[in-house]
């Protein structure tokens, strides 16, 4: 997601904080991750390589 999305998504009710500007790529991209499942709703998971099959705790969901 690049910068001018989020700002365009931010709104009065919903603003992208001030220091959001201010911050590296990694904390940018954190912060957007949060702003969005916050007032949009979803989830993340930074998922690493894994040997086990993770079908069992998906249909548990």
């Amino acid at each position: 997601m690049n910068n001018k999305l989020l700002y365009l998504i931010g709104t009065e009710e919903r603003p992208i904080h001030k220091a959001y500007q201010y911050l590296s790529g990694t904390h940018q991209s954190d912060y957007a991750r949060a702003y969005l499942m916050y007032y949009f709703g979803g989830g993340y998971t930074d998922t690493k390589h894994t040997h086990i099959d993770w079908n069992p705790y998906f249909k548990q969901l």
